[in-house]
Parts: structure tokens; sequence; C-alpha cells
């Protein structure tokens, strides 16, 4: 309730002159259903004419909602971007690792577009490949989906980015498989436990259950990035040759997000970390991600008493504490926090797109949230993986009228006051 609460006052925060407009019109009709009528001459032009000055004030805003549908509506159902120079080949792979088989998707910048969903060997899919002649060099990007989620759920980042030039290695949610887990209790209850935080008992579980996943999902990544190399090393030698596996990407989504943190503490390969709206656990909790790191933020509601107080008060908590965190840390060189003014969890996500999100496409729609990811998410790897100038990430005035930089994440939970 204190959500949907929230979201109604940033909607009439946002379209307030609709407000005034839906107000006065039945003012107005209030007014000419009682008994007392205006005087016969003047009656129709005063009505005309404030009718007039409502419509003006409101079309804009009125517009810019239909705008905003229209625009969301198109977008649903859109190919995969691949807005860069080159053709992007997306194939669904069988990894060899060592501990055991890795389902993933491949996406990789080539001289021609292709995409199959059937998924195929390793050394059939890299049979043959080869870098665009204008790309000399390449990165490697590891994609961890979100708790529970699979590989495809940030697929138009990934097409992205291949388009850039990068290749984009993309694995499922260790809860889709077994193997990287050792036979223990514990590590049974982290690939299929849930998120708890309803009480001090249950957050405590939900914060120990996490720490190992977030350490299981990580060595699962890396796991398939070995499985790569070796087989590239043996299928496609010159396009491995063209292929750094030794400065990696990681990006993630949520729960994924925190698995890229943790990662780069477990192998030094990880040399960029892009957190898309996920805390941190484990090692990465306690002592930060090594490598150089973003978090981009999805809105939320500023700490306040009657928050503080409800039964999700310990939900609330947990956000705050990893908002203010995340800005803190932007005191480190080559750490970075923004925050997604009227972003959702899934706004930094492909189920964004999903139909039944319609009602938050009013704050944000589709297209403009994967603008701004894409914008930071491409300009960080480009940055730390490239030596590319960073421009966009030191911008304290972002050209983007949605995002708050880590000294604005910081203000909005300090300087909180309740309603």
């Amino acid at each position: 309730m204190i959500d949907t609460v929230g979201y109604v006052l940033r909607l009439l925060a946002r379209y307030w002159p609709l407000g005034v407009f839906a107000l006065a019109i039945t003012l107005i009709v209030l007014l000419w259903l009682t008994p007392v009528r205006w005087a016969p001459r003047s009656a129709l032009p005063v009505l005309f004419g404030v009718l007039a000055l409502i419509a003006a004030i409101a079309a804009a805003p009125a517009w810019s909602g239909i705008t905003l549908i229209g625009a969301a509506i198109r977008d649903l159902g859109g190919a995969p971007l691949a807005s860069g120079p080159y053709a992007v080949s997306r194939q669904s792979i069988v990894l060899d690792s060592v501990r055991a088989p890795i389902a993933a998707d491949l996406w990789r910048p080539s001289s021609a577009a292709f995409s199959s969903s059937d998924a195929v060997s390793c050394n059939d899919a890299l049979t043959g490949v080869a870098l665009p002649p204008a790309l000399r060099r390449a990165h490697v990007i590891l994609y961890a989906p979100g708790w529970g989620q699979t590989r495809d759920d940030n697929s138009r980042a990934a097409a992205h980015l291949a388009s850039q030039g990068y290749v984009v290695l993309a694995i499922d949610d260790i809860s889709h498989d077994t193997p990287f887990a050792d036979a223990s209790v514990e590590d049974e209850a982290a690939r299929n436990g849930s998120i708890d935080l309803s009480n001090a008992t249950a957050a405590a579980t939900t914060l120990r259950i996490t720490n190992r996943r977030v350490a299981l999902e990580a060595a699962k990544a890396l796991a398939a990035l070995d499985a790569l190399q070796t087989c590239a090393e043996a299928t496609a030698p010159s396009w491995a040759a063209e292929v750094d596996f030794n400065r990696v990407g990681f990006l993630g989504f949520s729960h994924g997000g925190a698995s890229a943190a943790e990662a780069s503490l477990m192998d030094e390969r990880i040399a960029a970390v892009v957190n898309l709206d996920g805390s941190t656990f484990g090692s990465a909790g306690a002592e930060g991600p090594r490598s150089p790191y973003m978090t981009l933020l999805a809105d939320f509601d500023p700490p306040s008493q009657r928050r503080m107080s409800s039964s999700r008060a310990l939900e609330y908590e947990v956000t705050h504490r990893m908002a203010a965190l995340d800005a803190e840390r932007t005191r480190n060189a080559g750490t970075f926090a923004f925050l997604i003014r009227g972003a959702q969890h899934d706004a930094l996500s492909d189920r964004y797109d999903a139909p039944h999100n319609f009602r938050k496409w009013l704050m944000l729609p589709p297209s403009r949230a994967r603008t701004i990811k894409l914008a930071y998410i491409g300009a960080f790897f480009d940055a730390y993986l490239r030596g590319g100038d960073g421009a966009l990430l030191r911008a304290s005035d972002p050209p983007y009228d949605e995002v708050a930089t880590a000294s604005e994440i910081s203000a909005a939970v300090r300087n909180a006051t309740a309603p």
C-alpha cells in the first residue's frame, strides 16, 4: 500500500495540470447545476474562457503522457538493439566446463547478422568464426541475470554491446542447474531459496543464503569463461587470439549484479563490473568490489517514519542502506553510482517491456529506460576495458534529466524527513 501511495503521488507531481483540469471541470459543472445561474450574456463566454485556459495548462503534460504511452506500445516486441557499427551474431551454446555443461548465449560482433536459439556445442558455434575486418580486438563481457531468472532478461543490452564490438557470454541463474554447488543443505537452500525480509530472523537467513549464492553464481560465470576460452583456442585459434580473455567485463542485473561484484574478488581477470540495481553481499559486501565498479539504481522512496514503521520496514532499510553505501563508495577512484528517477527495479531489464507494466511507463517508458541504461553501460566498459574518456561517468550535470548522481543519492537518504 505504501508503494502504491508513493507511486500515485509521483504521478500527480508529474502530471499535476491534468489534476487541475479535472478539478476545474468538476467545479464548473457543479456551479452550472446550481439554482443560481450566471447572467445569460456572460455565462457562455466565461465558461469557454475558463475551459480554454485549463486546456492550455493541461495540453503539454497530457500530450507528454500520450506520447510516453504511445512510444512504449510501439516499442513492445521490438528486436534487440544493435545500434553499433557491427552486425550481431547470437547463438545458444553448451559449454563443457570442468564441473558440468553450462547453457549459455553467445553474442558476438560479426560480418553478417545471425540468431539461433537452437543450442549447439561450443565447437560447432565457433567453427569458422572471425571478427569483422574493421575490429582488431574484442573484450569479453559476462552477463548474469536476476534471482531465478534466465540469460535472456537483458538480451537488448547484450545485442547492443555486441554491435559495439564486445563478445557477451550470458548464463542462467544457478536455480536452473545444480552442478555449481556442493551437495550440502546450505547450497541446496542457496539454489532454491527465496528472499524473505518479513522479520529479523528471516532476513538473517536470507542474508546468509545470499552471501553463499552470489559466490556460487560468480563461480559458474567464471567456469563459463574458462570453458569458452578453452573451446575458442581449440576450435577458432585466430578468433581466440583477437578476443581478450584476460581483461573481462561483468554485467549483472539484481542478484546477478551482486554476483558480478563478488566475481571481481575471486578472479583478477574481471576488470570492470556493472551492477544493475543489485546490492553487494559476501566478500564484496564487506570489502567492496575490487575492480572498477558502477551501479545503476532504480528509484526508491526515501526513508520516512511511516515506511520505517510499516510491515516492510526491513526491506526499506536494506534499500536505503545499500543506496547510501553505493554512493559512499564513489569516493574510491573508478567507482560510480547513478540513480534513474522514475525507474522501478524491472526497468533495468527487458522484463520492463511486458504489457503488465504499462502503468509504470507513465513514470519512465521502456525506450527511455533502455537509452539511459545502455549509455552508461557503454561508457563504463569503454572507459575501463578500452581506455575511453569516461566523460559521461564524470559529468556532474548528466545529460539525462532522470539521472541522479552519487551526491544526490546521498542527500536523498540523508536529508529525507517524515511525510
